[in-house]
């Protein structure tokens, strides 16, 4: 039984730290994505192209996130982040473009 705890204790903190970890990592690449997002503003291009966060898109960002902005400038999530933002359009690269 002592085992037992032991195995599912250590999992469920190995899980959390990884948790933790992209929780942090995804905090600093949209602290990022909004300054750049805001320079860009400041500058006039009113049509910005971010690259898309690190972490994959699978279950690992569901804990923290639920839906990133997309190549497609008209998708639901991509409109509302221009329109919060002031911006005429925004979507992720898919060639390494932006920034």
């Amino acid at each position: 039984m002592q085992i037992l705890v032991i195995l599912v204790g250590g999992w469920l903190i190995f899980s959390m730290g990884k948790t933790g970890y992209l929780y942090h990592t995804l905090y600093a690449e949209n602290e990022a994505r909004i300054a750049f997002i805001l320079q860009e503003r400041e500058r006039g291009n009113l049509d910005v192209v971010v690259p898309p966060f690190s972490v994959g898109s699978g279950k690992e960002r569901g804990h923290v996130f639920t839906r990133d902005i997309v190549p497609d400038e008209k998708d639901w999530v991509n409109a509302s982040v221009a329109k919060y933002f002031r911006l005429h359009s925004i979507r992720a690269s898919e060639n390494g473009e932006g920034r």
